[in-house]
Protein backbone atom coordinates (compact mmCIF):
# COMPACT_ATOMS: atom_id res chain seq x y z
CA UNK A 1 0.00 0.00 0.00
CA UNK A 2 2.84 2.29 1.02
CA UNK A 3 4.44 1.81 -2.44
CA UNK A 4 0.55 2.77 -4.19
CA UNK A 5 1.05 6.14 -2.35
CA UNK A 6 3.89 6.83 -3.10
CA UNK A 7 4.07 5.82 -6.97
CA UNK A 8 0.43 7.50 -6.90
CA UNK A 9 1.98 11.03 -5.52
CA UNK A 10 4.89 10.88 -7.91
CA UNK A 11 2.67 10.58 -10.92
CA UNK A 12 0.88 13.47 -9.85
CA UNK A 13 3.85 15.59 -8.63
CA UNK A 14 5.02 14.73 -12.22
CA UNK A 15 1.98 16.06 -13.97
CA UNK A 16 1.88 19.46 -12.07
CA UNK A 17 5.60 20.32 -11.59
CA UNK A 18 7.60 18.63 -13.96
CA UNK A 19 10.06 15.65 -14.06
CA UNK A 20 12.85 15.37 -11.21
CA UNK A 21 10.95 15.37 -8.27
CA UNK A 22 11.75 12.85 -5.65
CA UNK A 23 8.45 11.10 -3.98
CA UNK A 24 9.93 8.43 -0.67
CA UNK A 25 8.27 6.61 2.09
CA UNK A 26 9.75 7.87 5.25
CA UNK A 27 8.96 6.40 9.34
CA UNK A 28 10.17 9.35 11.03
CA UNK A 29 10.77 8.73 15.45
CA UNK A 30 10.02 10.08 17.95
CA UNK A 31 11.93 9.16 21.50
CA UNK A 32 12.33 5.57 19.90
CA UNK A 33 8.78 4.89 20.72
CA UNK A 34 6.50 6.55 18.23
CA UNK A 35 7.35 6.39 15.06
CA UNK A 36 5.42 8.97 12.14
CA UNK A 37 5.23 7.62 8.64
CA UNK A 38 5.21 10.62 6.08
CA UNK A 39 5.97 11.22 2.41
CA UNK A 40 8.93 13.06 1.56
CA UNK A 41 8.98 15.46 -1.92
CA UNK A 42 11.57 16.96 -3.00
CA UNK A 43 12.45 19.14 -5.51
CA UNK A 44 14.99 18.60 -8.74
CA UNK A 45 18.50 18.59 -7.68
CA UNK A 46 17.93 19.11 -3.82
CA UNK A 47 18.90 17.33 -0.88
CA UNK A 48 15.95 18.26 1.17
CA UNK A 49 12.19 17.83 1.32
CA UNK A 50 8.75 18.68 2.15
CA UNK A 51 7.58 15.96 5.19
CA UNK A 52 3.57 15.38 4.83
CA UNK A 53 1.91 12.78 7.86
CA UNK A 54 0.16 9.94 6.65
CA UNK A 55 -0.49 8.03 9.70
CA UNK A 56 -3.94 9.13 9.67
CA UNK A 57 -4.78 8.26 6.22
CA UNK A 58 -2.71 5.01 6.43
CA UNK A 59 -5.28 4.15 9.21
CA UNK A 60 -8.21 5.02 7.15
CA UNK A 61 -6.75 3.17 4.41
CA UNK A 62 -6.62 -0.31 6.38
CA UNK A 63 -9.96 0.33 7.97
CA UNK A 64 -11.03 0.79 4.27
CA UNK A 65 -12.50 4.11 4.83
CA UNK A 66 -10.58 5.72 2.91
CA UNK A 67 -9.91 5.54 -1.16
CA UNK A 68 -6.27 5.34 -2.60
CA UNK A 69 -6.99 8.51 -4.83
CA UNK A 70 -8.19 10.54 -1.98
CA UNK A 71 -4.90 9.91 -0.03
CA UNK A 72 -2.71 10.90 -2.56
CA UNK A 73 -4.89 13.97 -3.66
CA UNK A 74 -4.75 15.11 -0.10
CA UNK A 75 -0.80 14.29 0.23
CA UNK A 76 -0.09 16.79 -2.72
CA UNK A 77 -2.72 19.15 -1.86
CA UNK A 78 -0.61 19.92 1.79
CA UNK A 79 2.51 19.72 -0.22
CA UNK A 80 1.20 22.25 -2.39
CA UNK A 81 0.02 24.53 1.05
CA UNK A 82 3.20 24.20 2.28
CA UNK A 83 5.75 24.60 -0.82
CA UNK A 84 3.72 27.95 -0.78
CA UNK A 85 4.86 28.84 2.42
CA UNK A 86 7.89 27.77 2.71
CA UNK A 87 7.28 25.20 5.06
CA UNK A 88 9.52 22.75 4.42
CA UNK A 89 10.57 19.61 6.68
CA UNK A 90 14.72 20.08 6.99
CA UNK A 91 14.74 16.06 6.25
CA UNK A 92 17.82 14.54 4.17
CA UNK A 93 16.15 12.82 1.07
CA UNK A 94 19.55 12.26 -0.78
CA UNK A 95 22.08 11.95 2.04
CA UNK A 96 25.79 11.46 1.81
CA UNK A 97 28.29 10.77 3.63
CA UNK A 98 29.46 14.44 4.03
CA UNK A 99 25.81 15.45 4.39
CA UNK A 100 25.20 12.72 7.40
CA UNK A 101 28.43 13.34 9.10
CA UNK A 102 28.28 17.27 9.25
CA UNK A 103 24.27 16.57 10.56
CA UNK A 104 24.75 13.41 13.30
CA UNK A 105 24.40 13.84 17.01
CA UNK A 106 23.44 11.49 19.97
CA UNK A 107 20.82 10.32 21.71
CA UNK A 108 20.54 8.51 24.83
CA UNK A 109 17.81 5.35 25.38
CA UNK A 110 17.12 2.84 27.48
CA UNK A 111 19.38 -0.56 26.64
CA UNK A 112 16.82 -2.95 27.95
CA UNK A 113 13.72 -1.85 26.87
CA UNK A 114 15.43 -0.94 23.01
CA UNK A 115 17.19 -4.17 23.11
CA UNK A 116 15.89 -5.08 19.59
CA UNK A 117 15.68 -2.21 17.67
CA UNK A 118 19.63 -1.66 19.12
CA UNK A 119 20.55 -4.44 17.36
CA UNK A 120 20.61 -2.54 14.03
CA UNK A 121 21.88 0.18 14.91
CA UNK A 122 25.32 1.65 15.64
CA UNK A 123 25.10 2.43 19.33
CA UNK A 124 28.06 3.20 22.42
CA UNK A 125 26.99 2.02 25.71
CA UNK A 126 27.25 3.27 29.06
CA UNK A 127 25.69 1.54 32.11
CA UNK A 128 22.19 0.71 31.49
CA UNK A 129 21.71 3.28 28.58
CA UNK A 130 23.20 3.44 24.37
CA UNK A 131 24.07 6.36 22.98
CA UNK A 132 22.55 6.39 19.52
CA UNK A 133 23.24 8.34 16.20
CA UNK A 134 20.60 10.20 14.58
CA UNK A 135 20.15 13.03 12.06
CA UNK A 136 17.50 15.91 13.71
CA UNK A 137 14.95 16.51 11.43
CA UNK A 138 14.11 20.34 11.95
CA UNK A 139 10.44 22.03 10.72
CA UNK A 140 10.88 26.31 10.71
CA UNK A 141 14.21 25.33 12.59
CA UNK A 142 12.17 23.20 15.36
CA UNK A 143 13.42 19.88 15.81
CA UNK A 144 10.09 17.80 15.40
CA UNK A 145 11.60 14.29 15.22
CA UNK A 146 14.52 12.80 14.06
CA UNK A 147 16.17 9.79 11.61
CA UNK A 148 18.37 7.21 13.60
CA UNK A 149 21.32 6.76 11.60
CA UNK A 150 21.50 2.44 10.95
CA UNK A 151 23.69 -0.04 10.44
CA UNK A 152 22.64 -0.20 6.70
CA UNK A 153 23.15 3.39 5.89
CA UNK A 154 26.33 3.34 7.04
CA UNK A 155 27.15 0.56 5.19
CA UNK A 156 26.34 1.83 2.06
CA UNK A 157 27.86 5.34 2.69
CA UNK A 158 31.18 3.88 3.68
CA UNK A 159 30.88 5.48 7.57
CA UNK A 160 33.37 3.72 9.72
CA UNK A 161 32.02 3.35 13.43
CA UNK A 162 35.18 5.92 14.95
CA UNK A 163 33.54 8.72 11.58
CA UNK A 164 30.32 8.58 13.22
CA UNK A 165 31.60 8.96 16.69
CA UNK A 166 33.75 11.77 16.30
CA UNK A 167 31.53 14.00 14.23
CA UNK A 168 28.43 12.76 16.66
CA UNK A 169 30.94 14.00 19.90
CA UNK A 170 32.10 17.36 18.09
CA UNK A 171 28.56 18.33 16.82
CA UNK A 172 27.20 17.95 20.13
CA UNK A 173 30.19 19.11 21.74
CA UNK A 174 30.03 22.49 20.01
CA UNK A 175 26.65 23.61 21.31
CA UNK A 176 27.91 23.04 25.11
CA UNK A 177 26.71 21.91 28.36
CA UNK A 178 26.06 24.71 31.00
CA UNK A 179 25.35 24.23 34.61
CA UNK A 180 22.40 25.97 35.84
CA UNK A 181 20.87 26.09 39.63
CA UNK A 182 17.59 24.04 39.56
CA UNK A 183 15.23 26.48 40.12
CA UNK A 184 16.27 28.83 36.98
CA UNK A 185 15.52 26.05 34.98
CA UNK A 186 12.49 24.58 36.59
CA UNK A 187 11.28 27.86 38.18
CA UNK A 188 8.24 27.78 40.17
CA UNK A 189 8.73 24.69 42.24
CA UNK A 190 7.77 21.21 41.85
CA UNK A 191 4.42 20.00 43.28
CA UNK A 192 5.31 22.20 46.44
CA UNK A 193 8.63 21.15 46.76
CA UNK A 194 11.33 24.00 47.43
CA UNK A 195 13.35 23.60 44.32
CA UNK A 196 15.35 26.45 45.54
CA UNK A 197 18.42 24.41 47.35
CA UNK A 198 21.82 25.66 46.62
CA UNK A 199 22.81 22.08 46.04
CA UNK A 200 20.84 21.14 42.90
CA UNK A 201 22.02 21.44 39.84
CA UNK A 202 21.06 20.71 36.11
CA UNK A 203 23.59 20.50 33.37
CA UNK A 204 21.43 20.55 29.67
CA UNK A 205 22.69 22.05 26.20
CA UNK A 206 21.11 25.34 24.88
CA UNK A 207 19.15 23.69 23.41
CA UNK A 208 17.37 21.90 25.97
CA UNK A 209 16.97 18.89 23.55
CA UNK A 210 18.77 15.64 24.30
CA UNK A 211 21.13 17.11 27.20
CA UNK A 212 21.68 14.55 29.17
CA UNK A 213 24.28 13.37 26.71
CA UNK A 214 26.28 15.63 28.85
CA UNK A 215 27.33 12.32 30.73
CA UNK A 216 29.58 11.09 27.47
CA UNK A 217 31.95 13.96 27.75
CA UNK A 218 34.87 13.19 30.41
CA UNK A 219 36.12 16.89 30.57
CA UNK A 220 32.38 17.83 31.31
CA UNK A 221 31.95 15.13 34.45
CA UNK A 222 35.07 16.61 35.84
CA UNK A 223 34.47 20.39 35.69
CA UNK A 224 31.16 19.13 37.28
CA UNK A 225 32.73 17.62 40.15
CA UNK A 226 35.46 20.31 40.42
CA UNK A 227 32.54 22.91 40.49
CA UNK A 228 30.59 21.11 43.24
CA UNK A 229 33.88 19.97 45.19
CA UNK A 230 34.03 15.70 44.70
CA UNK A 231 32.14 13.04 43.63
CA UNK A 232 28.70 14.00 42.23
CA UNK A 233 25.33 12.10 41.99
CA UNK A 234 22.78 12.32 38.96
CA UNK A 235 19.51 11.84 37.68
CA UNK A 236 17.58 11.68 34.91
CA UNK A 237 14.45 13.14 34.66
CA UNK A 238 14.50 13.07 30.64
CA UNK A 239 16.75 12.72 27.86
CA UNK A 240 17.29 16.55 27.82
CA UNK A 241 18.62 17.05 30.73
CA UNK A 242 20.83 15.98 34.00
CA UNK A 243 19.58 17.07 37.47
CA UNK A 244 22.74 17.13 39.90
CA UNK A 245 23.86 17.18 43.79
CA UNK A 246 27.16 16.57 45.53
CA UNK A 247 27.07 13.10 47.09
CA UNK A 248 28.58 15.05 50.67
CA UNK A 249 25.90 17.47 51.63
CA UNK A 250 23.46 17.00 48.91
CA UNK A 251 20.63 15.33 48.89
CA UNK A 252 19.86 11.42 48.76
CA UNK A 253 19.76 9.46 46.31
CA UNK A 254 15.81 8.69 46.95
CA UNK A 255 14.85 11.87 47.44
CA UNK A 256 17.03 12.44 44.38
CA UNK A 257 15.03 10.00 41.98
CA UNK A 258 11.28 11.58 42.98
CA UNK A 259 12.41 15.32 42.45
CA UNK A 260 13.27 13.25 38.40
CA UNK A 261 10.05 11.97 38.89
CA UNK A 262 7.80 14.75 39.85
CA UNK A 263 10.20 17.11 36.79
CA UNK A 264 9.27 14.07 34.23
CA UNK A 265 5.76 14.55 35.03
CA UNK A 266 5.44 17.81 34.96
CA UNK A 267 7.48 18.69 31.55
CA UNK A 268 7.74 15.49 29.93
CA UNK A 269 5.76 12.57 28.04
CA UNK A 270 6.82 8.41 29.56
CA UNK A 271 9.09 8.09 26.44
CA UNK A 272 11.23 10.78 26.81
CA UNK A 273 12.58 9.11 30.10
CA UNK A 274 15.75 6.72 29.82
CA UNK A 275 16.74 5.79 33.43
CA UNK A 276 15.08 5.25 36.80
CA UNK A 277 18.75 4.76 38.49
CA UNK A 278 20.79 7.38 40.39
CA UNK A 279 24.30 7.55 38.48
CA UNK A 280 27.59 8.48 40.30
CA UNK A 281 30.54 10.46 39.14
CA UNK A 282 33.80 8.94 40.93
CA UNK A 283 35.93 11.78 40.76
CA UNK A 284 38.82 9.38 41.61
CA UNK A 285 38.31 6.83 39.42
CA UNK A 286 37.10 9.16 36.88
CA UNK A 287 34.24 7.06 36.00
CA UNK A 288 30.28 6.41 36.18
CA UNK A 289 28.89 3.64 38.62
CA UNK A 290 25.06 3.48 39.22
CA UNK A 291 25.01 4.54 42.98
CA UNK A 292 23.66 2.58 45.62
CA UNK A 293 20.66 4.36 47.96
Amino acid sequence: MKEKIINGVAGTIKKRFGKGYSVQFYELVKGMETVVPVVLICEPGATTGTAVHIDRLLAGLECEETFLQDVVQHVVKVYEELRNISSCADIITKPDKKDILSRVTYQLVNREKNAIKLTGLPHREILDLSAVYKIVVKDNGIETSSIFVDKAMCGSLGISGDELEDAASLNMELRGFPCKRLNSVFPGGLDGMDNGSDCLWVVTNWSHCDGAVAILYPDCLRRLARKLGGDVNMVFPSRHEVVVTPVEGGIAPKELRNIADKINSIRYSPEETITQNVYRYNRKKRKLEIAGD
